[in-house]
């Protein structure tokens, strides 16, 4: 009782250690802030605006829920879409262990831990998602049909995991395992619930479909994109880097090993059907993951097993395991394997907080290999960042980068604030995470989109008589340049570089930065040099000491 005492304990403050990564509410992930922003628009506008929806048709659910939060509460969706993941990522987690506990007989403990050790349970709180959403209910769904032949519980546990597919359509990779977790025994046959089941389950979630306006024919044209165009095995591997635990793989393995060993094949085909199908289905265009969330209480699934193996073990066989656990744990979680020293681009991992050892990789540019008791090497994936190692400070980088997209965005409005009558042009690189952080700071500060007549003209924010146009890449410096007949003055957003980019540096001679040296997220005050007629910078905006590209 007093060693289960101290597990809970040591659960619940890694949960509240976790927790730092959720403020501030700050822009890091293009895929949830474009749910978000075009779902306000909707709510304020009309549903014209789902025209510009990212993937309406795999997560209407999702669109639907922030649009009447709006509508009815009045509520930023960025927020609103915030806040639910963060709760849905705690739910997950707790909901999760409840449900393994009660199969395997582990602690509720044992089995919360399980599951933190993989780092996409509790960053998911960390970034609006809809994947978090429809994970938390399968996971509940999971809790309704555990052992039950209630007809109601049956029903309610399938209504719950239609409101997943709904939420998120590709909710629907565990599906095969659902009969499966109906009973905990072998012997139950449970043809006639998993029917109730998969009946509520499906009229659900086509008639919330339907309703919302999305169908099957969408959801199969978009899966069948999205196979064809995004990803590669190296993006896959990253992911598994990202997401895979060594513990909870050294535990998995021996509760795989346990389960067959005592000829419980439906166990074994629970934890399979759970985690399998995904990677079957996605492969090389397993692109985050964020597209493993769903397989989690599985795999925790096995490694509870795992658990009741070894406390089987007794004497010298029960050591090493122990050791072998703790050697994993220590080289992912507590330290981190990183490079320092390479230029320029970002993010960095953060924090370090001791060096234990390096080695000199490039002695020309200082870069080094490097063991430290803080975060490990950052893994970009398509929804951010993840540590592949020092995952225990995931929290501190996520909560770094977070407060530095809210100063940027900050930057942003005082700089378009500041500047003298007339229209700004703001230049971004890349129109995904960098456009919609400029987005959001533009509707924080009150600013409303114009959506201006077809042929080619930039994104134009309007807020009393301030305008801004928004330009983007090569073609927003033509745009820029149309009514001077030369680019600038202009100001310039970069992301995840503390370069000015090769682009800027043709079109531009003399540069300003506005945010500090060797920051992830930069905004510049740019202009043309040396030519007469030149259009300056506003004095009152040139507060630095000129430089070129500093």
């Amino acid at each position: 009782m007093r060693t289960t005492h101290g597990i809970g304990v040591l659960l619940a403050v890694w949960l509240v250690w976790s927790a730092a990564g959720i403020a501030p509410v700050a822009v890091l992930e293009g895929d949830g802030t474009a749910i978000a922003l075009v779902a306000q628009r909707w709510a304020d506008a009309g549903p014209a605006a789902l025209a510009e929806a990212y993937r309406f048709e795999m997560q209407s659910g999702t669109y639907v829920v922030l649009m009447l939060l709006r509508r009815t509460l009045g509520l930023d969706t960025l927020v609103a879409f915030s806040i639910l993941s963060a709760v849905a990522a705690a739910a997950l987690i707790l909901l999760s262990a409840r449900w393994i506990s009660g199969r395997t007989g582990v602690s509720f403990p044992v089995c919360g831990l399980l599951l933190m050790l993989l780092q996409e349970t509790w960053t998911s709180a960390y970034y609006p998602n809809s994947t978090v959403l429809a994970a938390t209910l399968v996971a509940l769904s999971l809790n309704l049909l555990a052992g039950t032949r209630a007809p109601w519980r049956l029903a309610i546990g399938g209504l719950v995991f239609g409101a997943a597919c709904w939420v998120r359509f590709d909710a629907i990779v565990v599906a095969a395992a659902m009969p499966l977790a109906l009973s905990p025994d072998d012997s139950g046959k449970t043809a006639r619930q998993a029917l109730v089941v998969a009946t509520t389950a499906a009229a659900t979630a086509l008639a919330a479909m339907v309703a919302s306006g999305a169908g099957l024919h969408e959801v199969v044209i978009f899966y069948a994109r999205h196979r064809g165009a995004a990803g590669s095995w190296a993006l896959t591997l990253k992911s598994f880097v990202a997401f895979f635990s060594l513990v909870v793989l050294l535990l998995g393995g021996l509760g795989m090993w346990r389960m067959a060993a005592q000829r419980r094949p439906r166990e074994v085909a629970l934890a399979l059907v759970g985690v399998l199908p995904v990677l079957l289905l996605l492969r090389s265009s397993l692109t985050t993951p964020k597209y493993l969330l769903h397989t989690a209480p599985f795999l925790a699934l096995m490694a509870a097993y795992g658990v009741v193996a070894w406390s089987e073990f007794t004497g010298r066989k029960r050591r090493l395991f122990a050791l072998a656990a703790v050697i994993l744990f220590a080289v992912q979680y507590p330290l981190g394997w990183r490079i320092d020293g390479a230029p320029g681009y970002h993010p960095q991992p953060y924090p370090m907080l001791l060096r234990l050892a390096s080695v000199e990789v490039d002695r020309a540019i200082g870069e080094k290999f490097s063991l430290v008791a803080g975060a490990g090497a950052t893994i970009s994936t398509h929804d951010a960042l993840r540590l592949s190692s020092g995952i225990l400070f995931a929290n501190w980088t996520w909560r770094h980068y977070k407060q530095e997209s809210a100063e940027a965005a900050d930057t942003i409005v005082t700089a378009i604030d500041r500047w003298p009558e007339g229209t700004v042009d703001l230049w971004v690189e890349e129109p995904w995470e960098a456009g919609q952080l400029v987005e959001y700071a533009m509707l924080r500060a009150g600013y409303r989109r114009w959506d201006a007549a077809a042929g080619g003209l930039p994104m134009i924010w309007e807020n009393g008589g301030r305008r801004v146009r928004l330009l983007c890449g090569e073609e927003g410096l033509l745009q820029a340049g149309n009514t001077t007949g030369q680019a600038g003055p202009l100001l310039a957003f970069v992301m995840w570089n503390d370069r000015l980019p090769h682009i800027l540096q043709a079109s531009f001679q003399q540069a300003k930065r506005l945010t500090p040296q060797r920051a992830s997220m930069n905004t510049y005050l740019l202009r043309p040099g040396g030519k007469s007629g030149s259009a300056r910078i506003p004095a009152h905006l040139d507060t630095t000491s000129e430089g070129r590209y500093n």
